[in-house]
C-alpha cells in the first residue's frame, strides 16, 4: 500500500538567501519546540516534524515521486 502524509511547511520566494531560510527554519524549531504549541498541534492530529529547509524539500521531492508513479500506472497525463 502507497501512503501520501501531508505535509505543512513555509514557502518563501525563490532566491531566498540560504541564511535567511535558515533563520526563519530555526525561528519555527523553536516555536515548535514549545510544549504549549506542540501540544495543541498533536491534539489536532499532527505530527510534528520539524526539519530544515532541505527535509522540506527532499519531502516534498519524495510526495512528488510518489504521486507521479501512481498516475503512471493508472495513465493519467497532465494537461500541457
Amino acid at each position: 500500500m502507497l501512503a501520501i502524509d501531508g505535509l505543512v511547511g513555509l514557502f518563501g520566494p525563490q532566491g531566498m538567501a540560504s541564511e535567511l531560510r535558515e533563520r526563519i527554519a530555526a525561528d519555527v524549531r523553536t516555536v515548535a519546540g514549545d510544549p504549549v504549541v506542540g501540544a495543541r498541534l498533536t491534539d489536532t492530529g499532527q505530527i510534528l516534524n520539524v526539519g530544515g529547509p532541505a527535509e522540506f524539500g527532499a519531502a516534498i521531492e519524495e510526495q512528488r515521486a510518489k504521486i507521479a508513479a501512481i498516475a503512471k500506472d493508472l495513465g493519467i497525463k497532465g494537461a500541457r
